[in-house]
């Protein structure tokens, strides 16, 4: 129910503020959604599969700060969240509170990158909530504190800044070292990204990039893999690496799972370029290019699905470019109030992605439906039997 109550105050949000253009008070609701988001995150108890997994790491495997040893800071052991379990362990603190930690960093630093970059900012929100909200706050912790600060790092690319680009990604390293990996990718496509059509000869390049990876190297790609469950130990990898064989990949996987992430985006891009070049979210273009090239390589290559988390954020923005802009340049048209017939064309659009979301979060359903808090501490037993993990459900 908690979730539903966000999303229908989020969509009353979109139609007053993005579609209608009002302002009194936007500020206000947005930093609300924000609050809210952070609270259903920090307030979790024992949702996601991750979650568990970093729930028994904080009581059994981290030390306090006064345990830690100096190899904590090679540059490949991601100090900085252990850095905060740490802190919150020796001051007693429970895990939700690291919880809450990660969801204001994560969020409010999303809320501030989307703000900077959309014109419509709940609309972006939305999107967010219904795709990515539960992998960036109740999975891939680490992985999603250095997302956020490669966003930031990203802009300094594209504005050329190479020694602030160059130190964020470290930072974003320090969380989690799939940042690395993208400020490779972000620096050496950056030439190749400068417009549409090249973009798309570089995401049919990414494709079959992602089959020669996969054909010479797959037994080596668990390495990358951005899940907590994965790093805990050797037999976690070999388990992962199923994600990146080729049964079950069949049409319909793609057409769920790939295509529309493809075509949505390209379209929206070629959409917004069209009818609505001074948008802000075409100063993120190439970043928008590379998120369409890794979901190219996500149908090769299942396990760049963690990449595409990385760049979500921009698909996300400039989806949500094309469907408002369609309601907005429909009000134009009939002297600024919007009509059935542009509500009926926007949400034609919509069913289709909108299905396709859905669908993915009812394959995951019992990893974060119903939703239960630390207030209450209600156990879910069919959720339970998915987890596979050694956290004992008093823990917390």
């Amino acid at each position: 129910m908690v979730y539903l109550l966000i999303i229908v105050l989020i969509l009353a949000l979109v139609i007053h503020y993005d579609i209608k253009g009002k302002t009194h008070n936007k500020v206000i609701y947005y930093n609300l959604v924000l609050v809210l988001l952070i609270f259903v995150a920090g307030l979790r108890y024992r949702l996601g599969a991750d979650t568990t997994n970093y729930l028994y790491s904080f009581y059994h495997t981290i030390p306090e700060l006064g345990n830690l040893k100096p190899d904590l800071w090679n540059w490949d052991e991601e100090p900085l969240f252990r850095l905060i379990n740490s802190f919150v362990k020796t001051l007693g603190g429970p895990f939700y509170i690291v919880q809450f930690i990660e969801a204001a960093f994560v969020n409010i630093l999303l809320f501030k990158y989307i703000k900077k970059h959309s014109d419509y900012i709940f609309t972006c929100v939305f999107f967010y909530v219904i795709w990515m909200y539960t992998f960036y706050n109740m999975e891939e912790m680490r992985a999603s504190m250095a997302l956020v600060v490669a966003l930031f790092a990203n802009d300094y690319v594209l504005e050329k800044k190479w020694i602030k680009s160059t130190l964020l990604f470290v930072v974003a390293g320090l969380f989690h070292k799939t940042a690395y990996v993208l400020m490779l990718a972000s620096v050496l496509f950056f030439p190749l990204r400068k417009n549409l059509l090249n973009g798309i000869f570089f995401g049919l390049g990414a494709f079959f990039i992602g089959i020669f990876v996969q054909e010479n190297f797959g037994d080596y790609l668990y390495l990358l893999d951005v899940s907590m469950a994965a790093t805990e130990d050797m037999a976690q990898y070999m388990k992962m690496t199923g994600q990146m064989d080729q049964e079950g990949r069949n049409l319909m996987f793609f057409f769920v799972n790939v295509l529309p992430f493809i075509v949505y985006p390209s379209f929206s891009l070629f959409y917004t370029k069209k009818y609505n070049e001074t948008s802000k979210v075409l100063q993120v273009q190439p970043m928008i290019i590379m998120g369409i090239a890794f979901v190219a390589i996500q149908a090769s290559m299942q396990l760049a699905y963690r990449f595409v988390h990385f760049y979500a954020i921009y698909l996300i923005m400039i989806m949500a470019q094309m469907f408002i802009d369609v309601v907005r340049n429909e009000r134009s048209k009939r002297r600024g109030k919007a009509t059935t017939w542009s509500y009926i064309k926007a949400f034609v659009l919509v069913i289709p992605l909108m299905a396709v979301l859905i669908r993915a979060q009812l394959d995951t359903y019992t990893r974060y439906y119903p939703y239960s808090s630390v207030i209450e501490k209600s156990i879910n037993y069919e959720r339970e039997k998915e987890y596979d993990h050694a956290a004992n459900s008093n823990e917390y």
